[in-house]
């Protein structure tokens, strides 16, 4: 295992952290440089299939497998996106050590987002997560978020954005409240906390069960809609535009501040 098996990418120690996490980080051979400059002067062309002819050079170079399976996701060719993401993915994990994977899988493994030649390791694994959600198969993809989120706390990936979407649709409602203060601090989870404990009173996934204690789902769910106003105002907006109908009683509430003051929805 090594640069040669990945392409010319691979992985190597690089130190620990005082908290016992163990760093990793990918080397960029001169095999898999010379893949990324013609990769390159490909885009440059604007046409796809150039692209596409490197793999026949390259089988293994993953930033360039990772751009035919956005040009497969893009035109709707899922199946075929995820077979190259498949591949992706094997080409990274054939530079990998074992002290890698063994961390990886203990929650142990450390990789810094920011540095070029760790972008493929991050952007293979959020896609990844994304065509298991697309899949029906959120709760694989809540873990490969939290891998991500694992792997660097900064959340270069963007992760933590989407892990409560994947846990609530994977029912996993305790899971979801276990994060509370670890990953609450994106605005979707503001609104995913009140119904991820809403949802575990109902039984939603299981059993009932009571919410914590400090967490009450109406008081969070107000205290959420103030903090974050143009989310409720966007949210009304989507109701309106797609035919239905919202309470007279929070039409009202929309005419006065801070729902009044709150900046129009995004368009889409």
């Amino acid at each position: 295992r090594g640069a040669s098996a990945a392409g010319g990418l691979s992985m190597a120690p690089a130190g620990a952290r005082p908290d016992g996490g163990q760093c990793f980080s990918h080397a960029i051979g001169a095999a898999y440089e010379a893949g990324l400059t013609a990769l390159e002067a490909a885009q440059a062309t604007h046409d796809p299939t150039a692209v596409a002819s490197l793999l026949r050079a390259r089988p293994s170079h993953a930033d360039t497998l990772l751009v035919v399976h956005d040009l497969l996701r893009l035109t709707g060719q899922h199946e075929a996106a995820d077979d190259v993401l498949d591949r992706a993915l094997g080409a990274l994990e054939s530079g990998w050590p074992p002290a890698f994977t063994a961390a990886a899988a203990a929650g142990a493994a450390r990789v810094d987002g920011a540095s070029p030649a760790n972008k493929p390791l991050f952007v293979a694994l959020f896609r990844r997560a994304s065509s298991l959600s697309r899949r029906g198969l959120h709760g694989a993809a809540a873990e490969t978020a939290k891998l991500l989120l694992g792997l660097d706390e900064a959340d270069p990936a963007g992760a933590r954005c989407c892990l409560d979407y994947f846990l609530l649709r994977a029912r996993r409602h305790a899971d979801l409240l276990a994060l509370r203060g670890v990953v609450e601090d994106a605005p979707g989870w503001a609104f995913s906390v009140p119904l991820a404990a809403l949802r575990l009173t109902e039984g939603g996934g299981g059993a009932r069960a009571p919410a914590p204690a400090s967490l009450d789902p109406s008081t969070a769910l107000q205290r959420a809609c103030l903090t974050y106003p143009s989310f409720v105002v966007a949210l009304a907006d989507r109701v309106i535009k797609e035919g239905g109908a919202i309470p007279e009683t929070l039409a009202a509430a929309l005419a006065r501040p801070p729902f009044a003051r709150a900046p129009p929805p995004a368009p889409g």
